[in-house]
């Protein structure tokens, strides 16, 4: 009795071992072969799926490290030229340039020089026409100046130049149909047909995140005869430029 209570913990030892043996030997080679080649699988699958999950990782990484330095960058060079062309006291540079056929213009034309013309002092005077003021940005990637080229519907070409960020400039222009803008890239501002003269605003456009191009904003106000009458420029036009003190008239 004695040596039967000594072997019982030796053989409840071996018992779990047996009863694996036993498991084992019910188990085919050829189903233990493929238990083996499944388990082999998932490994090889959780080690791509984590490949996977490090390469997107480090492509993000490279994203949002690239979008970074270049707001840096862009940010960097404009604010270097708004100190060189900028408005600051001292600068040399005029803030806004504007020329009508290569002339240089100092004094604005604006929306009274077009409301005192008999053509449309016959026709109810200006008004705002309703749903035509407009707001485009012209996108560039250069740093200043940043000019845009437009022809009106006299046919005169004007050219505009924004020379720092708190530069801004407005005048006023016969349009017919609407303006295209001729800068880095092309764009275009649509008008109703009743819109005659358009006053124009333009003024500096920061860049903003994922949106590293500045540019000039155009805010453009449709006015158009009182009586809601379709009115012609070209005549006008000329008058008001013979009448300008920049502008040297040619016999257009």
């Amino acid at each position: 009795f004695g040596s039967n209570t000594t072997s019982l913990p030796q053989d409840r030892a071996r018992m779990p071992f047996a009863g694996k043996m036993l498991a084992e030997s019910l188990v085919s080679p050829a189903e233990r072969e493929n238990s083996n080649h499944r388990l082999t699988a998932m490994g090889a699958n959780a080690n791509t799926f984590s490949g996977h999950k490090r390469l997107v990782a480090m492509v993000a990484g490279v994203i949002c490290t690239s979008v970074t330095l270049s707001v840096l960058v862009v940010r960097m060079f404009l604010s270097q030229d708004t100190a060189e062309y900028g408005s600051a006291p001292g600068e040399t540079k005029p803030c806004v340039s504007h020329t009508i056929n290569g002339q240089n213009m100092t004094h604005q034309i604006s929306i009274e020089d077009f409301q005192e013309l008999p053509a449309f002092q016959n026709h109810g005077g200006l008004q705002i026409v309703s749903g035509s003021r407009t707001v485009d940005i012209l996108r560039y990637s250069r740093p200043f100046p940043l000019c845009t080229v437009f022809t009106d519907a006299a046919n005169y070409r004007h050219k505009v130049c924004i020379n720092g960020d708190t530069c801004q400039y407005s005048t006023a222009v016969p349009v017919q149909w609407d303006i295209q803008w001729y800068g880095e890239v092309f764009d275009r501002t649509g008008f109703d047909a009743l819109v005659s003269v358009v006053n124009i605003e333009f003024s500096y456009k920061k860049p903003v995140f994922l949106h590293t191009t500045h540019g000039i904003r155009v805010r453009c106000t449709g006015y158009g005869a009182g009586d809601a009458k379709i009115v012609g420029q070209s005549k006008a036009l000329d008058k008001i430029y013979r009448m300008h003190p920049d502008f040297h008239y040619h016999g257009r």
